[in-house]
């Protein structure tokens, strides 16, 4: 081989080394920027979570002055308050921080079926008139009423431990914690559970929690006070027109007949229970919160149950 030839061989194997280091480095380059871009975003993740974190929580606060200064202006309670009107988002820096307040005295409380483990007849008979009013069988009161007594004997198209052998899990034998737990009880799927959380609520039972005549929808009124759909419409236009208050509370002789029944004593023109929800979202990042909280004659307030939604980020 000419010398010439080799040294233009060698130039060729070097050219060709060169462009193989700098395909590497370009390689190598490419995959550490895309590293730091993700380490970049995670990090700028971290702190719109900390900042929606903040912002729900100045949400949760609001709620509470909101409650404390509604109590101040007296006892009764209707949609027409401050509290009942959502609270826009508002805009903070970078971000948005939006709420909620829903009085819980508009729902049936669930836990009310049972009290001391023993299921209550009369509260049964709620349970499955508010299953009818929203379309659910009614027969599923039982299963929820076994789902939650004592004793392991079933009621009449009832369900016990023996029903939910191919569940691999027995039944709870105690008061509900979450309006999601129903979603273990047998009949009941999420269809029927997204229908319950607009007239039932889970809470802590006093045996029969009092209803708010100004703000119940109309099956917990046809339900706890065992009257008609007209009858509750009639009740709906009449709130509309003037919120019920502790003196003009359909009760009493001159009202209605089925102002006599024994339920019509856990009717209400206030609320003391109020389910508070707040959100904040910053970047990719949303952190929500919701409470269930009681509201004493002061005005001040005890949470009774919390629950933390979490955040979620976008790389």
């Amino acid at each position: 081989m000419r010398r010439s030839e080799r040294i233009d061989r060698e130039r060729g194997v070097a050219m060709v080394l060169v462009l193989g280091l700098v395909a590497l480095i370009a390689a190598w380059a490419i995959a550490a920027a895309s590293e730091d871009q993700v380490l970049l975003r995670r990090a700028e993740n971290q702190q719109a979570a900390a900042k929606a974190m903040l912002g729900a929580e100045s949400g949760l606060e609001l709620a509470r002055i909101v409650l404390r200064e509604d109590r101040k202006k007296g006892d009764n309670d209707h949609l027409g308050e401050e509290w009942a009107s959502n609270m826009p988002p508002m805009p903070v820096d970078d971000g948005a921080v939006a709420g909620s307040i829903v009085d819980a005295n508009r729902f049936y409380n669930l836990n009310d079926l049972v009290k001391d483990g023993s299921v209550q007849a009369e509260e049964l008979l709620i349970v499955q008139r508010l299953l009818g009013a929203i379309d659910l069988p009614g027969e599923m009161a039982a299963a929820l009423a076994d789902w939650m007594d004592a004793d392991n004997l079933p009621l009449a198209a009832g369900a016990e431990d023996a029903s939910y052998l191919e569940r691999n899990y027995r039944v709870k034998n105690a008061p509900l914690d979450a309006l999601e737990e129903l979603r273990l009880v047998k009949g009941f799927d999420a269809a029927a559970v997204e229908k319950l959380s607009r007239v039932a609520v889970v809470a802590p039972s006093n045996g029969k929690t009092r209803i708010n005549l100004n703000t119940a929808p109309r099956e917990v009124l046809m339900a706890v006070l065992g009257i008609s759909g007209a009858e509750a419409d009639g009740l709906i236009a009449q709130r509309e027109g003037s919120p019920f208050t502790a003196a003009t509370l359909p009760t009493g002789p001159t009202a209605a007949v089925w102002a006599t029944a024994p339920n019509v004593a856990r009717i209400s023109a206030a609320s003391d229970r109020f389910l508070v929800r707040a959100q904040g979202r910053f970047g990719r990042a949303v952190w929500g919160e919701k409470m269930l909280v009681q509201r004493n004659a002061q005005g001040e307030l005890q949470i009774l149950a919390r629950q933390r939604m979490g955040w979620t980020e976008q790389l």
